[in-house]
């Protein structure tokens, strides 16, 4: 539009402000087509004026690679929480979304029934790995003292959507948008409470920034760098300090709080000069106790995150591992690999897979849970694919759901195919995807299998109720 860019390539974000701005910001735009005249003139050779959308706020340019959920930080002139959605994009812009969510505050812990059962149950008596002489796999290898910690609700998951409020309906609305990074954002995650978000890119940064401080909202901390592109991040619910992942085959290790940024420690596998071993997974446990990374490599290599030293390593897939989630007290591991399976691992059985999930044909790109024993499940795959796997109550794995929720399909704003990046889900209802497209796609789903039963549960006072078998809810 004219503006001296200094030498920088990133875009200029002008904002419009009022009327009289979009009318100059067109006006500007006019002048400069009005070299076109012969294309632009009509048959009385008068000159139209070309046809100029003015976007009321920045939007994504390319593809988005990452999703990040807020549903803590109560904004001004609102009585609870109503939800925040930040996405990064390849265009190295972080935007955030109000979600207009009616939630409230959590009386259980998400993944605890109204009876107190949910989380206890181990993954190794529902695949039939668990001890016959232990009850149910619980307590053990020292978990006993996590039952405190069971009851209490994590801050990020304080609130919940109000189902009291009726048919639930999000009021979405842009909030806020920066350019962090020069090249693709690969992930972004949040910390320090909600107040923090950290981002890395391809051009070899991670950035932090606060969104909430007026002062800093508009100014990104570089945090750290690596010497390639930097492809995921992991956080520990209880520790500051973030874990960032790059191709050039290391693991660095950062004090959010430290003053110059400096890696507090660096992970590497022993042949750190093989190109195979770049980090394309990152994920840790609540406690920060121990690092888990995935690599082409087709193993996941773990570390002690206090000491830095290699612990170990998981060896069953065939293809790059693309994703990985770790249980709140560390004892489950699942990963997502291209040779199209998801493996549950469990560290309290000698690291061993318990249970291969088959359920997708193409590679699988993407994990989300917000279950603390990762017994509720999304992943999403190459295809476009979005499956839940839903095991909560269930004594065996016959008992459980594994469901097809949603597929991506390809959009003329994308570039490739439609595979999921990332996935994002609000209460088990609304599931947000993050693919080639510039765009966001919300879908509401049925919720929880331990829910939908609840509902179809027949009522104590009605005697003349027959029960009959449960039928499963159509999701289409």
């Amino acid at each position: 539009l004219g503006a001296d860019r200094h030498g920088s390539t990133i875009p200029l974000l002008i904002p419009a402000t009022h009327e009289g701005d979009k009318e100059s910001l067109v006006g500007s735009l006019n002048a400069s087509n009005s070299g076109n005249s012969s294309s632009n003139n009509d048959k009385n050779g008068s000159t139209a004026a070309p046809s100029v959308v003015v976007v009321e706020h920045p939007q994504h340019r390319l593809g988005i690679s990452s999703l990040a959920l807020d549903t803590t930080t109560r904004l001004s002139g609102n009585i609870t929480p109503e939800g925040i959605l930040y996405s990064g994009g390849r265009d190295g812009q972080v935007i955030a979304h109000e979600l207009g969510a009616p939630l409230k505050q959590r009386t259980k812990p998400y993944g605890v029934n109204a009876d107190g059962k949910g989380i206890n149950r181990s993954w190794e008596a529902i695949t039939g790995w668990a001890d016959s002489t232990r009850d149910d796999g619980d307590n053990v290898d020292g978990q006993s003292g996590l039952e405190e910690e069971r009851d209490a609700i994590p801050f990020e998951n304080a609130f919940e959507l109000d189902s009291t409020a009726g048919e639930t309906t999000l009021k979405l609305s842009f909030r806020q948008a920066i350019q962090t990074h020069a090249d693709w954002i690969n992930d972004i995650l949040l910390c320090n409470f909600n107040r923090t978000l950290v981002s890395c890119s391809s051009d070899g940064t991670v950035k932090a920034w606060s969104p909430h401080d007026p002062t800093l909202a508009m100014d990104p901390t570089v945090i750290g760098r690596h010497g390639d592109y930097v492809r995921c991040l992991t956080h520990p619910r209880h520790q500051n300090w973030v874990a960032s992942g790059a191709f050039d085959r290391k693991v660095k290790i950062w004090d959010l709080s430290a003053r110059p940024h400096n890696p507090i420690m660096v992970l590497a596998p022993p042949d750190a000069s093989n190109s195979k071993n770049s980090v394309y997974a990152l994920a840790t446990d609540a406690a920060g106790s121990f690092i888990a990374a995935g690599s082409p490599e087709r193993v996941i290599r773990l570390w002690d995150a206090r000491s830095g030293k290699r612990t170990g390593k998981l060896v069953g897939h065939t293809d790059n591992i693309r994703s990985i989630l770790v249980s709140d007290d560390g004892r489950y591991i699942l990963t997502g690999s291209a040779d199209a399976s998801i493996k549950l691992w469990s560290m309290a059985s000698a690291n061993r897979c318990i249970h291969t999930f088959a359920h997708h044909t193409e590679s699988v790109w993407s994990l989300f849970s917000s279950h603390p024993s990762l017994s509720v499940f999304y992943s999403g795959d190459r295809a476009g694919n979005v499956c839940r796997v839903d095991m909560v109550g269930c004594a065996t794995l016959s008992e459980g759901e594994c469901a097809l929720l949603c597929k991506e399909e390809r959009s003329s704003n994308s570039i490739g195919n439609e595979g999921i990046n990332k996935i994002q889900v609000l209460d088990d209802q609304f599931v947000w995807t993050a693919t080639a497209s510039s765009t966001i796609n919300c879908y509401k789903v049925p919720g929880a299998r331990s829910t939908r039963i609840a509902e179809l549960a027949p009522s104590p006072d009605d005697t003349d109720h027959e029960t009959l078998p449960v039928a499963p809810v159509p999701f289409m």
